[in-house]
């Protein structure tokens, strides 16, 4: 989904009984699909936390009240850490109709006369084209005041001089999120002039408001006497501070060489996200087993959070003759449900689910490799959301083992045929390192580029339940084999306690990471073993020195992981360093695009780079010219923290399905 532009803020104090019918307009399509909502909740003591925690929306809340002023300026540290372009700042008494975030939005991307963009746009309740607002004669009084001084001051006439609807721009938005005399309080006519004389473009147009149905005003009772005070001397100091002083002078002007944002590069801490990155073809799997001589409908049960499934599909009913129609179609209805679902699948096709793959497979290998020759038909339909077929559908749960078609014979036989049945288009992976290399010595190339393992008996025992040879030392030789060749292919399998044993006595999270690197691990079965897993939930390892558990931090390294150690810009040149982290490379075909966030907004464009050239465990440096439009203010805003990112630059890589961020 494409990420939003456009942040609505909506600071609120006790405002319960008006909170939901905001809300409710700001999630009708034409609202929530332009723009994300933050309510800064300034320390309510009714229920405001949880209705909005309830919406499912942006919150943060104040552990003491604040005022209104701070809510704001916090909420624009947020935008400029996320990546926002625009804001829009509301109100939560339900004054401010929805209806005026769409035209406020348009008008801040619409140039004027001169090809500028608004800095600022306000929405007026007195302009001609304003709906109706009832308004006192006191405060009538005070709104001409406010007009009559801003305009003795600036020269500009604005209607609306309190209006707490208003829309800013990036560069409007990052200055005073960085603005040490921002008015925690009032940020009302004091900040609009302001706006005036540090020459941002500021705009005024009609908009649709309404008058409090409930609740209490920050206006209510004796706080009128006080706010007309303290904006008298808020408007004093502003015109102190920006006509004699001059402090701020400048600061909002483009290209004003003496601005700290144009003259430096800010380079932020580049720190390891303590999380998972969401990449595909990576993590933990669920597995879901299905019958294909059952055509009913695919029932969806659990793991929702889960990127990756493996399917075993049991064809045991077909052991003595071909695939039915139906059967395929069954396939075909199974892998179009978790298509849709947008699951990376593992399939994995089997005569038996019993573990009596001698007794269940078929007397006759012709009837395998024509099984094989109709799956392919349906797996290169699917083949973009297939990331590997396990097996070649012989032996007990189609792993490969205790099978009569398992000799150097057949399994060349087996292997070529999947291969040709699929166009090599999806990995293939068989059990055993010995099994993949005879394999390519009989086929060369062509085999080479899509073979790979899977392991469903890793720490099983001293051999991982036969995946290698009789012997720890025989162990120890083929993962220093898988570590030197095979770092790009999808390695994955199933974790097992040392069998014979109550508890397992070696497998602790140092052991386990320690293997997973050697083995190139991309996935992992999720709820097998649970005696293993839970032991890993339960133990710590450090990661960026902190002390997480060791599932999440074996879960995080799973498959490939970039991580930006250094960002320096020097001569047009922006290099970058990165350092793939994960115990695997990538292993799909993807293109590199870097996305800069300068004065003049966003721009982004490819780079010429091989993603599945930066190996595990080793750094990689890009090196990028930029041109003279990007080098003005470049790379000056935070960019998708919650992606494997702390701060810029944003660089992003697409894969054929879904994007991975480093």
């Amino acid at each position: 989904m494409k990420k939003k532009e456009l942040l609505v803020i909506i600071p609120a104090y006790n405002e319960e009984t008006n909170i939901v019918r905001v809300l409710d307009d700001l999630e009708q399509p034409e609202i929530a699909e332009i723009a994300d909502v933050l309510v800064m909740n300034d320390a309510s003591s009714d229920a405001t936390n949880w209705i909005v925690k309830a919406r499912g929306h942006a919150l943060v809340t104040h552990v003491f009240k604040l005022g209104y002023g701070s809510a704001l300026q916090l909420g624009y540290k947020y935008a400029i850490r996320r990546g926002y372009r625009y804001v829009i700042q509301m109100d939560a008494d339900g004054q401010h109709d929805a209806c005026n975030i769409p035209v406020i939005y348009k008008r801040l991307r619409e140039k004027d006369a001169d090809g500028n963009y608004p800095d600022i746009v306000l929405g007026s309740r007195f302009m001609e084209g304003s709906a109706e607002f009832p308004v006192s004669s006191a405060k009538k009084l005070a709104f001409k005041l406010f007009r009559v001084m801003i305009w003795l001051v600036t020269g500009r006439k604005i209607a609306d001089p309190t209006t707490g609807l208003q829309g800013l721009s990036w560069k409007a938005v990052l200055y005073y999120s960085k603005y040490n005399h921002f008015d925690d309080k009032y940020p009302d006519t004091n900040m609009i002039m302001q706006m005036i004389l540090l020459k941002f473009n500021v705009v005024e147009i009609p908009a649709v408001m309404h008058a409090r149905e409930s609740g209490e005003s920050m206006h209510s009772g004796l706080k009128p006497v006080w706010y007309m005070f303290r904006m008298f001397f808020s408007v004093l100091a502003v015109v102190f501070r920006c006509k004699i002083l001059k402090i701020d002078e400048g600061a909002g002007q483009k290209g004003d060489n003496k601005s700290e944002y144009r003259k430096k590069f800010h380079k932020a801490p580049l720190v390891e996200a303590l999380k998972k990155v969401e990449n595909p073809g990576t993590g933990w799997y669920h597995l879901y087993t299905f019958d294909a001589t059952c055509a009913d409908p695919v029932l969806y049960v659990a793991c929702e959070e889960e990127e990756i499934v493996l399917l075993l599909i049991d064809i045991g009913g077909f052991r003595g003759k071909e695939l039915s129609t139906e059967a395929l179609l069954s396939i075909r209805q199974i892998f179009y449900f978790f298509k849709e679902k947008k699951r990376d699948m593992i399939v994995r096709f089997s005569y038996d689910t019993e573990g009596k793959g001698m007794e269940k497979e078929p007397e006759s290998g012709r009837i395998v490799l024509e099984h094989i020759r109709q799956l392919g038909t349906v797996i290169r339909e699917y083949q973009s959301w297939i990331l590997v077929v396990q097996g070649l559908l012989v032996g007990s749960w189609g792993e490969m083992h205790d099978s009569k078609y398992l000799t150097k014979k057949w399994l060349i036989r087996l292997a070529e045929e999947m291969l040709k049945a699929t166009d090599s288009q999806c990995h293939l992976a068989v059990r055993k390192p010995a099994q993949l290399r005879c394999i390519e010595e009989a086929l060369g190339e062509k085999a080479k580029r899509n073979l790979t393992l899977f392991d469903d008996g890793i720490f099983g025992s001293e051999t991982d339940l036969g995946t290698y040879e009789s012997s720890p030392e025989a162990r120890m030789r083929e993962l220093s084999w898988m570590e030197e060749n095979l770092s790009n292919g999808y390695i994955g399998g199933e974790v097992l306690a040392v069998q014979g044993m109550d508890e397992p006595v070696w497998i602790d999270g140092k052991r386990a990471e320690a293997d997973f690197r050697k083995m190139h691990i991309s996935y992992l079965n999720s709820v097998h073993q649970k005696k293993i897993l839970d032991g890993w939930k339960k133990e710590t390892m450090m990661w960026q020195e902190k002390q997480v558990s060791a599932y999440e931090y074996l879960g995080a390294h799973l498959g490939y992981r970039f991580v930006v150690r250094d960002v320096r810009f020097c001569r047009g040149v922006l290099k970058i360093r990165i350092e793939n982290t994960g115990f695997a490379n990538l292993c799909e075909d993807a293109i590199c695009r870097l996305q800069i966030y300068a004065e003049h907004g966003k721009t982004e464009r490819m780079i010429e780079t091989d993603p599945k050239k930066w190996e595990c465990r080793k750094e990689n440096t890009l090196e990028i010219r930029l041109a003279k439009e990007e080098q003005r203010n470049p790379l000056s805003s935070a960019a998708f923290p919650q992606k494997g990112w702390k701060k810029h630059p944003v660089c992003q890589s697409r894969c054929r399905r879904r994007g991975f961020t480093w």
